[in-house]
């Protein structure tokens, strides 16, 4: 059915991403701040809306995610809470990632070669992914990721947390992510 925000306001189809930012480049930065984004669902065939049930980055743009809960959101295919095909700077600030669920990447998917960095973050309870039940990050893509905690992740064939290319996990909680055994 479709997805209505929790505070009211537009109602949108199912299959579509709750929030969308795509826009060629204005040499802006853009934000989303103090935001829920919940119970998006990202299950119908086409690139922008297999992806990123939540939220479906695409900017040239640097952009700013702060202080959003992004929770119960659904992809058929990456980033059930986020996708993000940015090429801008793109960074998640002091964000909730909880109940999100996707193939790869159940609260972030980061399939391109770009350097987002995450700092203060928890990703709790994300999963039924294939990879990175809570971070899926693509070939050649370089993150940063500070402060935050990584609890109770699931996936069936990588670390339950994280699929990583070239990631700094500096001070990173890990708490009972679930994967496969070696």
């Amino acid at each position: 059915g479709p997805v209505t925000p929790a505070s009211g306001g537009a109602t949108f189809p199912a299959a579509l991403n709750v929030v969308e930012v795509s826009a060629p480049s204005l040499g802006a930065r853009r934000s989303l701040e103090n935001l829920t984004v919940q119970n998006g669902r990202a299950t119908g065939f086409t690139a922008t809306i297999v992806n990123g049930g939540g939220l479906f980055i695409d900017t040239a743009d640097e952009f700013l995610l702060d202080r959003c809960l992004v929770v119960n959101n659904v992809a058929r295919a990456q980033g059930g809470g986020v996708y993000n095909a940015s090429s801008g700077a793109v960074t998640f600030r002091s964000c909730f990632f909880s109940g999100n669920v996707a193939d790869e990447g159940a609260a972030i998917a980061i399939p391109v070669g770009n350097a987002p960095v995450i700092g203060n973050c928890v990703f709790r309870r994300n999963g039924k992914a294939r990879n990175g039940g809570a971070l899926f990050i693509g070939p050649q893509a370089n993150v940063i990721c500070n402060n935050s905690i990584f609890d109770r992740n699931v996936a069936a064939l990588s670390t339950g947390d994280r699929c990583l290319a070239t990631t700094s996990m500096a001070t990173a909680v890990f708490s009972s992510h679930i994967a496969p055994l070696p």
